[in-house]
């Protein structure tokens, strides 16, 4: 059965991934005259991106030592707005840069992925959840699609966080889903949250938040413990932490990486 996020059209991620890579690196790379150095103690967004009728984006908040606490994404609350029809169980991508400053994380960049809906795993059902919106921050540029597919390889058991296991199909550029059953994604009934994890290459390559329109609108709270793996794929802080919840300052619902933690065994780097 297909996993959240499953079934991307494969010619629509080549387009947006070949028209947006552009962008997205040069919203990564620092400056040379230190302008987009990390300012101690604050927030850093990103390049915005149209979605809907208003905006999408990526910050990271760092401590006065340079430390991240928070790594997200940030959608305008028009943004729920003008969306574009997909059919059910197919997925539209923006790409959305993260500042420099996310350098500390292992992350890179942000794919905001909006689906009008899609069949839940580990449901047993063939129902259809409701539109939502599901960021994965990942941890390598994407690559387009490969033939033999890199996203798909075995993984180590002491890669995958615990309790995780492997879920429906492999997406495109993302990797392969990995849920913890006992917290699903896909259960029809906590189906407006969710937070699993993206393999690539054999290796850790995203973290997943996911919240249904209808939830987002409503403007509410929610947010849970992220379990770790025994060993990372590269060294940095990485979060223990996730939430989803709407700014009522800003009026922007904020999709949040928090409580990190530098990474306590770390694979051998080339």
């Amino acid at each position: 059965m297909p996993s959240v996020l499953s079934r991307f059209r494969t010619a629509a991620v080549l387009v947006t991934l070949a028209a947006s890579l552009g962008s997205l690196l040069a919203g990564c790379g620092g400056s040379s005259n230190g302008e987009n150095l990390p300012i101690p103690g604050q927030t850093t967004f990103g390049q915005a991106v149209p979605i809907g009728n208003g905006t999408g984006r990526g910050f990271v908040t760092v401590t006065a030592n340079n430390i991240p606490t928070e790594v997200g994404f940030e959608l305008t609350e028009s943004a729920l707005q003008g969306l574009p029809l997909a059919p059910a169980d197919e997925t539209i991508q923006y790409f959305v840069p993260l500042p420099a400053e996310a350098s500390a994380t292992p992350y890179v960049t942000i794919v905001a992925a909006y689906s009008t809906g899609h069949v839940p795993p580990h449901s047993g059902v063939e129902a259809v959840e409701p539109a939502h919106f599901h960021p994965v921050f990942l941890m390598n540029p994407p690559v387009p699609p490969q033939d033999p597919p890199l996203e798909d390889l075995p993984v180590a058991p002491n890669e995958i966080p615990e309790d995780h296991v492997k879920v429906g199909q492999v997406v495109p550029v993302l990797g392969s889903n990995y849920d913890d059953p006992s917290v699903p994604v896909g259960y029809p009934e906590k189906a407006t949250l969710g937070q699993n994890v993206f393999f690539h290459s054999g290796h850790m390559n995203g973290m997943h938040l996911g919240e249904t329109v209808e939830f987002l609108a409503g403007k509410g709270t929610r947010g849970g413990v992220i379990k770790q793996p025994q060993v990372y794929p590269k060294p940095g802080y990485y979060p223990h932490r996730w939430s989803v919840r709407f700014d009522t300052e800003r009026n922007t619902h904020v999709f949040v990486l928090e409580d990190f933690r530098p990474a306590t065994q770390v694979l051998p780097q080339e």
